[in-house]
């Protein structure tokens, strides 16, 4: 009766500094900028990466994990050196070295699934992730800016979402995929996200309604990523992507939400609102 509990305080303790460790590194990183940011992202998604192949290999896939994780890391640091204007050529040209080495390959002989899952780590863990770095190289101080919404945003989604699963939860939201998140709990996160962006909207001084919509972009896309990768898992058979980190799990247990936010927030900032423009 009275060993359960330090346990569940320790995993909570385990949880919690975990998360304050890598907020902390977020913080410094986005405050700092340039290499910093840049660094971060790249190793994160290395780390993905590795754990996205090693799910692919559970599941009895074999997909080119050496040209995949290159791909990764040449598409973020050109994204972060270079700009957008080469990531179409460098994802082009990764998807025929693997096509190519695939052809190849010995053993074991490639088939449908190791293409297709060779080229949907480049896209997912390579080409998507490399926005949250070209966000942050908008002109300053909305590169800045943007990257603290974004990042704030996520946060927010993931607490309140929490809160809102734990004291308001009845209703199961995806339940062959998720069984624990309930669409209270993703209503909740939504609506404390949104609050979030409008509340930075205010204190950057730009349009509210902006960072209101911002807001509701990226804690929708973060819920869309975090369940895409609980489908991954379990059909997988993983309870969790790895265990790097204690408490949570895997690097991509982590990062699942920010997958699909920075190509989300790019684009809205680039046709609706870029004030670093004439």
């Amino acid at each position: 009766m009275i060993a359960n509990p330090p346990k569940k305080l320790s995993n909570l303790g385990l949880r919690f500094i975990s998360s304050l460790f890598f907020i902390a590194m977020a913080l410094y990183c986005i405050y700092t900028g340039s290499w910093a940011y840049i660094a971060m992202i790249t190793v994160f998604a290395m780390l993905c990466i590795r754990e996205l192949c090693r799910l692919f290999k559970l599941k009895g896939y074999a997909p080119a994990t050496m040209l995949v994780t290159a791909s990764v890391l040449c598409i973020d640091l050109m994204g972060g050196i270079a700009g957008p204007t080469y990531l179409a050529p460098v994802l082009a040209i990764s998807s025929i070295c693997i096509f190519f080495y695939l052809l190849l390959r010995p053993r074991p002989r490639a088939g449908i699934a190791d293409v297709a899952t060779s080229w949907f780590g480049v896209v997912y863990i390579g080409f998507l992730p490399c926005f949250l770095i070209l966000c942050r190289n908008f002109p300053e101080p909305y590169g800045f800016q943007f990257a603290v919404v974004l990042n704030t945003c996520i946060w927010a989604t993931d607490t309140f979402a929490y809160f809102g699963g734990r004291f308001l939860g009845r209703t199961k939201l995806l339940e062959a995929v998720s069984p624990k998140k309930t669409i209270e709990g993703s209503l909740t996160g939504t609506l404390g996200a949104t609050l979030v962006g409008a509340c930075w909207g205010l204190a950057f001084h730009f349009p509210w309604y902006h960072g209101l919509a911002l807001g509701f972009l990226v804690s929708l896309t973060a819920q869309i990523g975090d369940l895409g990768e609980s489908l991954i898992k379990r059909d997988a058979g993983a309870k969790d992507s790895g265990s790097v980190i204690p408490g949570h799990g895997g690097i991509l247990d982590r990062m699942d939400s920010y997958l699909l936010t920075g190509v989300v927030v790019y684009y809205y900032l680039r046709w609706f609102y870029h004030p670093w423009l004439p």
